[in-house]
């Protein structure tokens, strides 16, 4: 069987002349954009850096794009550099960058997500196996960090599904996203239900997320940012994947089963209302940090179950549960009383 895995992959990692790398396993890197200024350059010789050992006359290709970094160089992008930048790309797409996937060897998965793509590249000994990304689509748009951040880990796996079902070993996964180790740690009830479906898409594949800094996890983070307009496109056309993507109707289905309509639309209403209800929204989708106290002193109390809280229907939510608009609490223990004390 793993002579089997073996030789698919190395079928794979070839076009059909035998001769090249396919072009498929490429494209994340060949439809990359040139970069816009000087972040986003840096972001691609920072990747190309990470790699350098395995690239032949790296100083002499990138001295043309390298040279806009000095401190008093203005960034003005033109021909010259357009093909120092094709010069780059097919540099990354060398057989000595990359290499043959092996079962027997461990496998790395870097993951990242950007506020419009996702990526992620597989690695096995310091080499490319596969480079993928693509644009999010608009409604992947509206996630939550976190949410997006998962998604980028299941991007990944289905992408790599070839390489990576079915392995006695666990598949070393590397992110940037510190909540993310939590909540996987808890039972998927207390996951909000968007963030649920992925993790039970991730069930079938053995994996272990690891926790790195964003500045090291180079060759994902410059690819999350650096993706074609024309890839966004939902990771599978099954109708999970479509049911995984739109859970907002859902979430407020449920709901409904022990509110009416008046009540939604009151609650709704008083979080409309609430100031600190819509910086709570805003945090959610921007993403926490790593430390409570880089949050404002209102939104402290949320802090400790940050990634178990997510955005539907212009309410928050607890994995299940409704978070109230603090205006409309008083409003719903007194009915609750009321209920009680007729009861």
């Amino acid at each position: 069987m793993q002579r089997k895995c073996f030789l698919l992959s190395c079928l794979a990692n070839r076009s059909l002349t035998g001769h090249d790398p396919d072009k498929r396993k490429l494209d994340a890197i060949l439809s990359m954009p040139c970069p816009e200024n000087k972040a986003a350059l840096q972001r691609l010789l920072r990747m190309t850096t990470y790699l350098a050992r395995c690239c032949r006359s790296y100083s002499e290709v990138t001295a043309p794009v390298r040279q806009m970094l000095a401190q008093d160089s203005e960034f003005r992008w033109d021909e010259r550099h357009t093909a120092a930048l094709e010069k780059i790309k097919r540099l990354l797409t060398t057989a000595h960058v990359l290499g043959y996937y092996s079962p027997q060897e461990e496998v790395t998965q870097q993951c990242d997500s950007s506020s419009y793509a996702l990526s992620a590249v597989l690695l096995q000994n310091g080499r490319v196996i596969e480079y993928a990304s693509r644009a999010m689509t608009e409604a992947e748009r509206n996630y939550a960090q976190i949410e997006k951040e998962l998604l980028s880990i299941v991007f990944g796996f289905e992408r790599y599904h070839t390489y990576l079902y079915a392995r006695p070993d666990k598949v070393k996964v590397q992110t940037d996203h510190k909540p993310l180790l939590a909540i996987t740690k808890k039972a998927l009830g207390a996951a909000p239900k968007r963030l649920q479906r992925m993790l039970l898409r991730l069930q079938r594949y053995n994996l272990e997320l690891h926790w790195v800094p964003g500045r090291d996890l180079i060759l994902a983070d410059a690819l999350s940012r650096a993706v074609a307009a024309d890839t966004a496109t939902v990771s599978s056309g099954d109708a999970d994947d479509i049911a995984a993507l739109s859970t907002d109707a859902e979430q407020m289905g449920d709901l409904r089963m022990v509110a009416s309509q008046r009540t939604v639309n009151a609650l709704r209403a008083a979080a409309a209302d609430d100031p600190v209800y819509q910086r709570l929204k805003r945090q959610i989708i921007a993403g926490w940090p790593d430390s409570q106290d880089d949050v404002t002193s209102d939104l402290k109390p949320y802090f400790t179950f940050a990634d178990e809280l997510a955005v539907s229907g212009d309410l928050v939510f607890k994995g299940q549960r409704v978070i109230l608009p603090l205006g409309y609490r008083q409003a719903i223990y007194l009915s609750a009383y009321t209920a009680r004390t007729l009861a």
